[in-house]
């Protein structure tokens, strides 16, 4: 029988590693939660709504209901925020979640007869997606999550709109847990539609991207654990995350992660605490990117709730 359990979910990770290069970039990619963050942006491994952005699998983890808020100011210019809600049903967990990130007044220049830029008028980007989850629980060491995401983006008179479906799983035996995720196993045909003022479109394509990563708890004082994310570029990613309490009550993270630039690689460092109080908890995780101009200090906030 354990034969068969490992078998099954191993074909889930060979699945998961058949990978498209492409251009296109997800803002799931700036985090779920402040927690995420301070976990050196590995996924799979929340206890809140905000798993609808990361491994829906993870949803297996809200015993009954749960909300999940993050927001914050990227490089002084890019406010970014999102919002989770999953519910316990009979047969699984159902989850939603909106995500934004917009940039404000941005000008909207021209060239006067003098030859001077001058601003015409004033415009906002907007990047959003809306998420559907729903995670089931074949066995008891095993969970299946599916989540569909609605993409859109605006610039001026410019608007973007694509479609993917993604699937996660997530394994857990003793001290181990396994988290694997499938993105962009079905998009949009063409991937991105983005349509111009003067009626050009333009596709970029969506590629199929992995994210394979493991955990072990040592009791109740934490859990280590990192991860290997395959796409256009592929990247690694580490934690650990302590509890002095020897509770949840209180933790301490800190993280390492790959982050592509241009041509490079460069390594950010992250640290966190979170704070859980009967149905509320609370995050705040900080990140570093050396030599970066704008990240050498970022800072995030995120709280949850359950009911």
């Amino acid at each position: 029988m354990m034969y068969k359990k490992w078998v099954s979910f191993l074909i889930w990770v060979m699945v998961s590693v058949v990978v498209t290069a492409a251009p296109f970039e997800s803002i799931l990619k700036m985090g779920a939660s402040a927690e995420m963050v301070a976990n050196g942006s590995v996924i799979g491994w929340s206890h809140t709504a905000a798993g609808v952005f990361e491994n829906p699998a993870s949803l297996t983890r809200i015993k009954s209901g749960s909300v999940s808020l993050f927001t914050t100011a990227l490089m002084n210019e890019v406010t970014y925020q999102n919002v989770g809600v999953g519910v316990l049903l009979p047969f699984g967990v159902l989850a939603a979640g909106y995500m934004e990130a917009t940039v404000p007044n941005i000008p909207h220049t021209g060239v006067s007869d003098m030859n001077e830029f001058y601003v015409k008028e004033w415009f906002d980007y907007k990047d959003s997606l809306m998420r559907v989850g729903y995670q089931v629980q074949p066995l008891s060491e095993w969970s299946i999550g599916l989540v569909a995401t609605a993409y859109n983006r605006t610039a001026y008179k410019v608007n973007g709109t694509a479609f993917s479906l993604d699937i996660g799983s997530l394994w857990t035996e003793n001290d181990w847990e396994v988290s694997v995720l499938a993105r962009n196993i079905l998009t949009s045909q063409g991937g991105m539609k983005t349509t111009f003022d003067n009626g050009v479109t333009r596709y970029e394509a969506m590629p199929l991207e992995s994210v394979v990563g493991a955990r072990w708890v040592f009791g109740k004082w934490g859990s280590i654990g990192g991860q290997y994310e395959i796409g256009s570029t592929s990247t690694w990613a580490s934690f650990i995350r302590f509890n002095p309490l020897a509770s949840s009550i209180l933790s301490v993270h800190a993280g390492l992660k790959q982050i592509p630039q241009l041509q490079s690689m460069r390594t950010g460092y992250t640290l966190g605490v979170s704070v859980e109080l009967l149905t509320l908890s609370a995050q705040y995780g900080f990140e570093t990117i050396p030599d970066h101009p704008e990240m050498t200090a970022q800072h995030y906030v995120s709280v949850a709730f359950e009911f």
